[in-house]
């Protein structure tokens, strides 16, 4: 025994013949020598004409690798032919090697002509030539029920395939059908599975049947017969069909078939049968046009069921969804059906009397075999007088629901003797404001949610209205096309007037987002009057909104101010920035008049707002352009305050005691006007102060507080800051900073350790801490003297104690 076989021999090789073939390719692997060889066959068994495909993993290149076919049994050599008929004994039949170390044969059965794989893994060696070998090699007799085995001649990588027919398997795909369904037929029959290589193909002129039987419970009565006819006369009405094979080499099959096929012929088969009842029990027998002698069963019932319709979901938004459940139209299991139009039927009905009728939709199965079909129309507002029917699309006109009819929906199946109802409701609509007050330049945003306005979930809706010079707002009508939708009135509840408008234009009430069901309409008051020309400043009015829709009103009140200007300063008084310092100014101005936009923030132009900064003689500080105009932004959407922060550096002593000025310009000449909205500041300097808490410290790593108070510091009312000051050790200075406690507080502090390894370092017991703070402009300073600085110093010491020693006696012997 060579090196190769003795290594083989190590494992035993488990040979299963399998009597149930599964639908996938049949691979039987046998492992040899550590996972290094293995063998696998396309099929377990084989009959006449079927071809298995026999391949060997193995080294590369030690090809082709001889084969021997025997009889388990009795060792005995199986008969095997070339095509010409010749024998092919024990290592003739090759396996040869296509790449990689993959090698093929092909074995088949006993046929006339000799069957050959139509796509061969290699080329195909079918006479024993020069070489005296082949590749594929023919069973020369019919099958006879054995077993035989394949070797690799010198090893014992060895595999097991049946020369007989095995077991077939027939399924449908459910028990229950309606009586105009399609059954699927799957014949799993590796028998069939002819050719490894492809799709197999057969027809149904090859399966037989063999009797049936019909059991009608609902009149007790039965019908049997014994038959011997094809599939193509039994469920296809005489005319042959193919059935492919569902992959290559899975032996699997399917017929799809009408049951109605199948009725008409049964009534042909039986007398008195004449068509399927309610519950009818259908048993068939059916085989293979082959000698194997298994017969299959299959048994199913044909029904019907009284169907259900439900109104799903109602809405102008997204339409009417309805769903019917009827099994009598699920009629293929394996695919999606429909009922066809005409089927079900939609209304709408109009204080009783039908106005509108769809009955040209279909309705789509939600899935395969759920029996279950929806389908979903359009549900708008328009004018249904004088339409077709059947365009897809329920209209309802919404004069007609403000006039007080009632509307329902009714869906119905006539053939089935099915009616669902439902009553249309309609919402009425909420009215809010962006404010509650208004000046007579502002522009009032009204915001109208109402879901029914948005009968197109797809776009943007809007809806317009026209007002007139002159013309009263009183049910101003906002249309799509020429139906009103929505009727405005605006009234005046101190005089108890409606308002007119000054402008001819159109008003547009808009959908904020693509179905939001919410609509804007932006209406200015400069446009709007009293009769006589008249101004509401000062009164309430009433804005009502009448909604067709639903017939309803709603209403909602505001107050229309009087217009008042106004400047503001942070503070009364400012001290005078040095330089390096920058003060800063803030100037907040009330001006509804230019709220212009109530979407978005507004700005004060220049040449309305007027800045000057001026000396203690009145004096404007030129050098820098004052007095100057600046543009002011509005603090937030729709508030009409706006802002500005001015600043402020280095101003000479001519400014201490000057003043800020800023006026709104009304009369526009650019001048100051007392009369004006305005506001002033003083440049005022004080006189700092400086504390150093405690006077003594008692021991290291104690706290010193410094507190200084110097609102000439405070340059920010907005934020807190911070001043520089010094501390003196064995007159040593170091540089600290104290903070604001807070925005516009003017005291700044700090606290500093007094250790060794803390901020203050060096003090010796009894040692002077010095602290010292520069007010650079005391309130001596004036535009005369100029800046007055003054230092302040603060002492505070560490404490120091004088320690004892006593004994317990004065003299001491040795």
């Amino acid at each position: 025994m060579n090196k190769l076989t003795k290594t083989l021999a190590l494992i035993t090789l488990a040979i299963v013949t399998l009597s149930i073939v599964p639908v996938a390719l049949v691979l039987v692997t046998l492992p040899v020598s550590a996972q290094r060889y293995e063998i696998t066959v396309s099929s377990t068994n084989i009959v006449e004409g079927k071809i298995v495909e026999i391949v060997i993993k193995a080294d590369p290149g030690i090809g082709p690798l001889p084969l021997e076919v025997y009889d388990k049994d009795t060792y005995t050599p199986a008969l095997l032919v070339d095509s010409a008929g010749d024998s092919v004994r024990a290592g003739k039949l090759v396996a040869t090697e296509r790449a990689g170390g993959y090698y093929y044969a092909y074995l088949v059965g006993y046929s006339v002509p000799k069957a050959k794989p139509l796509y061969p893994k290699v080329t195909l060696d079918d006479t024993l030539g020069a070489d005296d070998t082949v590749n594929i090699a023919w069973f020369g007799a019919g099958h006879d029920g054995k077993t035989y085995v394949i070797r690799w001649i010198g090893t014992d990588v060895a595999i097991e395939v049946k020369y007989d027919y095995v077991t077939s398997y027939v399924t449908i795909d459910r028990a229950t059908y309606p009586f105009e369904g399609w059954i699927r037929i799957t014949i799993n029959d590796q028998d069939l599975n002819k050719d490894p290589t492809i799709v197999d193909q057969i027809s149904s002129d090859d399966i037989t049947v063999t009797y049936i039987k019909v059991i009608r419970p609902s009149t007790g009565e039965t019908f049997e017969e014994s038959v011997r006819a094809t599939l193509t006369a039994v469920v296809y009405g005489g005319a042959t069909e193919p059935a492919y094979e569902s992959a290559v080499n899975s032996g699997v099959f399917k017929f799809d078939a009408e049951l109605t096929d199948l009725e008409s012929y049964l009534a042909l088969l039986f007398s008195g049968f004449v068509e399927f009842k309610k519950d009818d029990i259908i048993i068939i027998k059916l085989k293979g046009n082959t000698p194997d002698p298994d017969v299959a069963t299959i048994t199913f019932r044909v029904s019907s069921v009284t169907p259900s319709a439900t109104f799903e979901a109602v809405s102008f938004a997204e339409g009417i969804s309805i769903s019917v459940d009827w099994f009598d139209y699920d009629v293929k299991s394996w695919s999606k059906d429909e009922i066809p139009a005409g089927i079900v039927r939609l209304e709408l009905l109009k204080d009783g009397a039908s106005v509108d009728i769809e009955g040209s939709f279909k309705l789509s199965e939600t899935d395969v075999n759920t029996g279950k079909f929806t389908a979903k129309l359009d549900l708008k507002w328009g004018d249904f007088s004088g339409r077709a029917n059947n365009d897809g699309i329920i209209l309802v006109d919404p004069r007609e629901v403000d006039a007080g009819s009632s509307f329902k929906l009714k869906l119905s199946i006539p053939t089935a003797n099915v009616e669902r109802y439902y009553t249309l409701t309609f919402v009425v609509p909420s009215v809010t404001l962006d404010k509650t007050q208004y000046y007579v330049t502002d522009t009032v945003v009204i915001t109208i949610a109402d879901s029914d306005l948005n009968d197109d979930s797809g776009s943007l809706e809007s809806y317009r209205a026209s007002l007139t010079s002159g013309a009263d707002l009183s049910n101003v009508e906002f249309k799509r096309g020429t139906i009103p939708f929505i009727k405005l009135t605006l009234k005046d509840l101190v005089e108890n007037v409606v308002l007119k408008s000054k402008v001819t234009k159109d008003l547009l009430l808009v959908e904020t987002d693509v179905n939001s069901g919410v609509f804007k309409l932006k209406i200015a008051l400069s446009d709007l009057e009293l009769p006589g020309g008249r101004s509401f400043e000062g009164h309430t009015l009433r804005l009502t909104i009448h909604d067709l829709t639903s017939g309803k009103d709603v209403s909602v009140d505001f107050y229309v101010a009087k217009l008042v200007r106004s400047v503001t300063l942070d503070r009364t008084a400012y001290p005078v920035p040095l330089a390096g310092e920058t003060l800063k100014v803030y100037i907040t101005v009330t001006a509804p008049e230019w709220n212009i936009n109530p979407d978005a923030k507004d700005s004060i132009p220049r040449g309305k707002v007027y800045i000057d900064v001026q000396d203690i003689t009145g004096r404007s500080l030129s050098l820098l352009g004052y007095p100057v105009s600046r543009s002011f932004t509005e603090t937030d959407i729709n508030t009409g305050i706006f802002t500005l922060t001015e600043p402020l550096t280095n101003l000479p002593k001519e400014f201490i005691g000057g003043k800020i000025i800023v006026w709104y310009d009304v009369d526009g000449d650019a001048l100051f006007d007392p009369d004006e909205p305005n506001a002033i500041a003083a440049f005022r300097l004080t006189t700092a102060s400086l504390t150093a808490a405690p006077s003594i410290i008692e021991k290291y790593g104690s706290k010193l507080r410094v507190e200084i108070r110097d609102p000439d510091k405070n340059l920010d009312s907005k934020g807190a800051e911070s001043v520089e000051f010094k501390v003196e050790v064995e007159g040593v200075p170091i540089s600290f900073n104290a903070k604001e406690t807070g925005a516009d507080t003017g005291i700044f502090v700090a606290e500093l350790v007094v250790a060794d390894d803390g901020d203050i370092t060096g003090v010796k017991p009894g040692g002077k801490i010095v602290v010292k703070y520069t007010d650079s402009k005391t309130a001596a300073s004036s535009a005369t003297a100029g800046f007055i600085e003054s230092t302040l110093s603060v002492d505070v010491r560490m404490a120091s104690y004088t320690g004892s020693l006593k004994t317990d006696k004065t003299a001491y012997g040795p």
